[in-house]
């Protein structure tokens, strides 16, 4: 009977060209990888970024919606200890909230057309 239990470990990924440097906690199949595979390793440091942006935008907005961010850092460092066995990028909860409630407070300029979904209106969503 195989065993279950799965091994994390801490990597620290360096971006060259902003010299910042992120710690993630990977499982042992990906930190294999994470030295044999560029492109694994870059959409590894890519994840990173955007969830210390996420995070970085969560302690930022003044104006919390009731219930939906008020975790994004916890769930955000969970993501990080739960990894995904796949290498693609997988949101955490609360920040599908954070962009449905942005989506939400701008739904009225989507609906009367001031605004265009497909021109720009997920532009202004997702700044």
């Amino acid at each position: 009977m195989a065993s279950c239990s799965t091994q994390l470990i801490s990597v620290e990924l360096t971006n060259p060209e902003s010299n910042k440097t992120y710690t993630i906690t990977v499982t042992e199949r990906e930190f294999e990888r994470l030295q044999t595979d560029a492109t694994f390793a870059s959409l590894k440091l890519e994840e990173a970024e955007n969830l210390e942006y996420a995070r970085f935008i969560s302690e930022t907005d003044a104006e919390e919606p009731e219930g939906s961010e008020s975790d994004l850092n916890g769930s955000i460092e969970e993501s990080m200890r739960n990894p995904s066995e796949d290498s693609a990028f997988k949101w955490p909860h609360e920040a599908i909230l954070l962009l449905l409630d942005e989506y939400e407070k701008r739904q009225n300029d989507f609906n009367s057309g001031r605004i265009s979904k497909k021109n720009c209106g997920w532009t202004l969503v997702l700044n």
